[in-house]
């Protein structure tokens, strides 16, 4: 994930099977981080969506 284009922050719990992570939507789409997390062998499930200052957090579990 973190050789997408405009991801910055990446924070995975395996405890409780989740991931965060904070991207900048110029560089990279929403659409191409869950096409990523299915190749890698994860399901990405509906979880928060914000946008702190320019760039997009999305939350998702595997």
């Amino acid at each position: 994930m973190k050789r997408l284009p405009g991801v910055s922050d990446i924070n995975v719990s395996y405890g409780q099977e989740s991931l965060a992570l904070t991207f900048d939507e110029d560089r990279t789409s929403l659409a191409a981080i869950e096409a990523k997390s299915h190749a890698l062998g994860f399901t990405p499930v509906g979880g928060p969506v914000s946008e702190p200052t320019g760039a997009s957090e999305a939350g998702r579990s595997s």
